[in-house]
């Protein structure tokens, strides 16, 4: 007897050190598909409301399996059943990395022609905020070049055949400020003056026959462009490949006793185009808090004896103070920009760094390509810090109580079902369409987008006071909506005893 008791609790041992490695390694591949969607679309040049879908395609799968589950996973071997959901995730996993190694990054260029007026403004605002006076520039000319030749004189020779016109040139480009340069010039100009009409038509001849050579070339670049993107592949591949990956593992994913269903943004963005050491702090506070805010709220529970209404109102406590947070994160913002400089050094593939700037108006009189390293920047960027990590503590402060109600208020017969179908409505009304709303939001406050060929690409600027805006405010007004729901559960939750 003692054996078999002994063989029993060793199996159990057993199958729970297994279970929670495998949910521990599929939890990591999860919350990494989450994080990695921004790279997704670069690397494939995808739309963030594409990418959305993407996203969603799990729940396209679990909504209708989850209902099947929950009632034959009930009557049957739950480790079996388990089990099989575990190698669908492993070959759902496998299938979404393999869009790596099967189809080619894409090339994309920027449409900088167009310079939005926002990021217009931010180049110059130094400029603007140096001198307001719009006459500023036409009265200093006036200062220094009185006799007005820098506008309206042409100064050189009839002739350029001979070298040493050529070797003064030179010289004078070297010494500007030399005697005989300014003397030279002096009797040139005085000897050979001309007016501005042969000026004009001279520069109009010499410059005609590179026009039509600039309009050949460009029209040899757009025909051998024409015939690249025939080639090129479509970015449906790796779209295909990542969507189908995500259904099978929407298929895998109810078979795992995940009781409480919890909905949140999965659509992680980062504007940046490096990730530096705060972004990935800030990307773990998420994770961290909320883990933390569970830990918490189930001490809470033993502690304060929540039962019924208590426990109700302790969750909708919770949920108005997550939502306040929110609404406070609208208002932490800054902004930094990356002008010219930092063009040429995204296009040359290393930082560009220049020292003894005065017009940079920073200490060290550096300009490069990364952000502004303002006092401001980074008391916002703490601010926002503090504010995420109170905000999922709150969110996970509330995880027990709720899933607790959900349990006991219910008959035990009916807890499966009832589970799966409150699984079914949360996924069908709330996960299924928020990644492709909020990647919706993403790209309605975009500024230049990447093309490709003739198709749109992923976004590389947004407008970050809009985004932040909208992005918080409409993610606190969604909570503070779904304060009506709590209000209702805590009239209705009178006697209930958990």
């Amino acid at each position: 007897m003692l054996k078999v008791e002994f063989g029993r609790n060793r199996t159990i041992a057993c199958f729970f050190v297994v279970f929670g490695t495998v949910y521990f390694l599929e939890s990591i591949g999860g919350f990494y598909m989450t994080s990695a969607v921004v790279f997704i679309e670069k690397q494939f040049q995808i739309p963030s409301r594409l990418s959305g879908t993407m996203v969603s395609a799990g729940d396209f799968a679990y909504i209708p399996i989850v209902v099947f589950t929950s009632y034959f996973g009930g009557k049957g071997n739950r480790a079996r059943w388990i089990g099989g959901g575990c190698m669908l995730i492993a070959i759902a996993n496998l299938l979404i990395a393999s869009s790596n190694f099967l189809f080619p990054v894409e090339e994309y260029h920027v449409n900088s022609t167009y310079i939005p007026s926002s990021l217009a403004y931010e180049v110059n605002r130094f400029v603007l905020n140096v001198s307001t006076d719009e006459n500023w520039f036409n009265r200093t000319l006036r200062e220094i070049d009185p006799k007005g030749e820098a506008l309206g004189t042409y100064i050189g020779p009839y002739r350029t055949h001979n070298e040493e016109f050529v070797k003064y040139q030179s010289y004078c480009f070297y010494n500007p400020d030399s005697e005989i340069c300014s003397r030279m010039e002096a009797r040139i100009s005085k000897e050979h003056q001309i007016n501005e009409k042969d000026v004009s038509a001279v520069r109009v001849l010499t410059s005609l026959p590179y026009s039509f050579c600039h309009n050949i070339i460009n029209k040899l670049r757009q025909d051998h462009k024409t015939d690249e993107c025939k080639k090129e592949h479509s970015s449906s591949g790796p779209f295909m490949m990542i969507f189908g990956g995500l259904m099978l593992l929407g298929v895998g994913r109810p078979v795992k006793p995940k009781k409480m269903l919890i909905l949140r943004d999965k659509h992680v963005k980062r504007h940046a185009d490096h990730v530096t050491a705060e972004e990935k702090i800030s990307a773990g506070t998420g994770v961290v808090g909320f883990a933390c805010g569970v830990i918490t709220g189930s001490v809470a529970m033993r502690k304060f004896h929540l039962q019924g209404r208590k426990a109700a109102t302790w969750v909708a406590v919770c949920s108005l103070v997550a939502a306040l947070l929110s609404f406070a994160n609208g208002f932490v913002g800054c902004k930094s920009v990356i002008g010219q400089i930092g063009d040429q050094g995204m296009d040359k593939g290393m930082p560009l760094t220049f020292t003894e700037c005065e017009c940079s108006g920073t200490r060290d009189l550096a300009v490069s390509r990364d952000y502004c390293p303002t006092e401001h920047c980074n008391s916002q960027f703490h601010m926002f810090f503090f504010n995420q990590a109170m905000g999922a503590v709150f969110g996970g402060l509330s995880v027990v109580p709720g899933m607790l109600i959900v349990l006991r208020s219910v008959p035990p017969e009916h807890r499966s079902i009832s589970l799966g179908f409150n699984g079914f409505l949360v996924s069908l009304l709330a996960t299924l369409p928020s990644p492709v709303f909020w990647g919706k939001i993403f790209d309605l406050s975009c500024l230049m987008w990447q093309n490709i060929c003739s198709k749109t690409g992923a976004c590389p600027i947004y407008d970050t006071d809009q985004l932040r805006i909208r992005l918080h405010a409409i993610y606190g007004g969604l909570r503070l909506f779904s304060l009506l729901s709590d209000i209702w559960v805590i009239y209705w939750a009178k006697g209930l005893k958990l």
